[in-house]
């Protein structure tokens, strides 16, 4: 008691509570930031800062590998020359019934598509899935005989995202042009390609 007034003195037990609750109340928002980010588990960075993952879908994409095309298997190359079309090639061993043959021919082929590239309709653990479709030639020649055949391509594409590779299956049916006419509904093919980074314009 002084003059009339009653003074409060803390005692020393109350002290270390009193300083911590004054620390907090004075921290500053650079403090508390820097605390933050000595917390395990907390994020170094903001999602700003994540690397993102480009669709192999998009122009100026190119992938090698191999597959079959149009009477054709081997070697296999695709170039999109934009988001919506792509064109797509088969070099190596030609092969396709022929009506006037006892069975099949094989010899030196070419195949190419032109492909319409439908928009990815879906994204599953870092797999991209799309459709393509168009027309497609295969040509090749065996025992000195010219042959020519078309086709109907409608393909299924599963793109990897974290590693950049394609894996195609496609139903193709089949017309034979030359040196005989033939039908062939059913036939299938299908491409693996590993796709290297676009080229900066």
């Amino acid at each position: 008691m002084t003059d009339g007034l009653l003074v409060l003195r803390p005692a020393p037990l109350m002290l270390p509570p009193m300083l911590l609750l004054l620390s907090l109340l004075v921290q500053t928002p650079t403090a508390k930031a820097a605390s933050d980010q000595s917390v395990p588990g907390a994020p170094l960075f903001d999602d700003r800062d994540e690397p993102t993952q480009s669709s192999l879908r998009s122009p100026d994409r190119m992938g090698i590998g191999l597959g079959i095309g149009t009477s054709t298997a081997g070697l296999s190359g695709k170039y999109f020359l934009k988001e919506t079309m792509s064109v797509q090639a088969v070099l190596g061993a030609g092969y396709g019934a022929t009506t006037n043959s006892a069975g099949w021919t094989t010899g030196f082929g070419l195949g190419a598509d032109i492909l319409a590239e439908l928009p990815s309709f879906a994204a599953v653990d870092d797999v991209e899935f799309g459709i393509s479709a168009g027309p497609g030639l295969g040509l090749w020649t065996a025992g000195g005989q010219f042959n020519l055949a078309a086709a109907g391509v409608v393909g299924l594409e599963a793109c990897l995202l974290t590693f950049p590779i394609d894996f195609v299956i496609e139903y193709r049916p089949r017309v034979m042009l030359a040196p005989t006419l033939g039908i062939d509904w059913f036939n299938l093919s299908g491409h693996i390609r590993y796709y290297f980074p676009a080229r900066h314009r």
